[in-house]
């Protein structure tokens, strides 16, 4: 799954350092954040996926591909959702903050990949150079 990127910020509203780190694999991006503990306890529910979509095919220009070629990578063919994650915090044994955060995960098709001189369907990307 490909998740939509959307840039956040927060505010480090304790009285003490915090440690982030970041690991990753073909699929997935994590960020784990290490600090003194607060003695907060936090309660993460997850929300039912919403606002299906289908994969469809994605077309994109290689302008270092042989001119005029044109190839076909097969993407996972997994639909794309919207989900909600809601976080509640209780400081002391009351409620201090309640936060969602929506996640759009992009439905991911095969993608045409066409060289220089090909006329490309539908709108596309240029593909970086490597």
């Amino acid at each position: 799954m490909i998740r939509i990127p959307v840039f956040r910020s927060f505010r480090n509203e304790l009285m003490t350092g915090i440690l982030i780190k970041t690991r990753y694999t073909a699929d997935t991006l994590t960020f784990s954040f290490y600090g003194t503990d607060p003695g907060r306890r936090i309660v993460a529910a997850t929300g039912p996926r919403v606002n299906w979509r289908a994969p469809s095919t994605s077309y994109a220009l290689d302008p270092y591909a042989p001119a005029g070629s044109v190839r076909t990578v097969s993407g996972s063919n997994q639909s794309g959702f919207d989900v909600t994650v809601t976080r509640t915090i209780y400081e002391g044994g009351k409620l201090k903050r309640q936060d969602a955060f929506t996640s759009a995960y992009v439905a991911v098709g095969p993608t045409q990949i066409y060289g220089p001189g090909r006329s490309i369907p539908g709108p596309y990307f240029v593909l970086p150079r490597v």
